[in-house]
């Protein structure tokens, strides 16, 4: 009797560990049909000609700001496009709208690599990645690569930048040969002390600017709005570098000051005003 009883629970516990198991594989799987699916689904929001308006909530965050931030790196021409034609016909040249097919896909972890056509028959390769439980486009033919590159080699520092989070200090950014010449100091007038950083940077090769010849001076007025001062230099020879991030934020590096860290500016335009 025992005996029966001891294979009674043996058979009952296999039995409970074969459901649990199927269970499992059945929700954290898909059917290739399935993941063909969705593959097609976000095939909708390949740029072309520009981005979907609900393309933020349905590519990963760093392919939505490749693309856009290479849009914003489009120097200002006569009205022809440039070599930044690219980013209006990842699959355009269709007659009417593209239509997709998927062809294969698999899954390798947490991404999707898919391989699709399109009416006229080219190949192309689709990779999604999971984010917050939902698949979302990450790349297409390799363009993220291609748009972070275009970004590099378009970045224009010309003009104003003022300091992100209160814009009182404004960095100055002018064209001279191959680089240019920066001034960073205070925004308001009147004031009875101002600090001003003056550099010559140029390109460091990796989409940023360097230099190595920045001054830091304080002028000190006796009464807030004279027009006489005393100007004290701090430093000469300092680095430091410039860069824009993914946002298209400046972000400047002063070498001689290590306390202080990153300083972000934005883009702006005081002259206007």
């Amino acid at each position: 009797m025992r005996q029966i009883m001891r294979i009674t629970r043996i058979i009952l516990a296999a039995s409970v560990m074969a459901v649990i198991s199927f269970s499992a594989s059945s929700c954290g799987s898909r059917t290739d049909k399935e993941l063909k699916a969705v593959v097609l689904d976000m095939c909708k929001y390949i740029p072309d000609h520009g981005l979907r308006d609900d393309a933020g909530e349905n590519l990963t965050q760093s392919y939505f700001k490749a693309y856009s931030g290479a849009l914003n790196s489009i120097p200002e021409n006569d009205g022809m496009i440039g070599d930044e034609e690219f980013l209006y016909y990842f699959v355009s040249g269709q007659d009417g709208e593209p239509e997709f097919k998927v062809k294969s896909v698999k899954q390798k972890g947490d991404s999707l690599i898919a391989k699709i056509t399109l009416q006229d028959n080219t190949l192309h390769t689709v990779k999604l990645v999971k984010d917050g439980g939902r698949y979302l486009l990450d790349d297409f033919d390799d363009t993220k690569q291609q748009c972070l590159d275009f970004i590099k080699s378009h970045r224009d520092y010309s003009g104003e930048w003022a300091e992100k989070t209160a814009e009182r200090i404004v960095a100055a950014f002018t064209r001279e040969g191959e680089g240019y010449k920066v001034c960073i100091g205070w925004r308001e007038e009147g004031l009875a002390q101002y600090e001003i950083w003056e550099m010559t940077a140029v390109q460091d090769g990796e989409g940023g600017l360097a230099y190595d010849d920045g001054s830091y001076k304080i002028r000190r007025y006796e009464r807030q709005g004279d027009k006489e001062y005393k100007e004290e230099t701090i430093y000469t020879e300092g680095k430091g570098t410039f860069r824009l991030n993914e946002e298209g934020e400046l972000v400047w590096t002063d070498g001689n000051d290590a306390e202080q860290g990153e300083t972000v500016f934005i883009k702006a335009n005081f002259s206007t005003e």
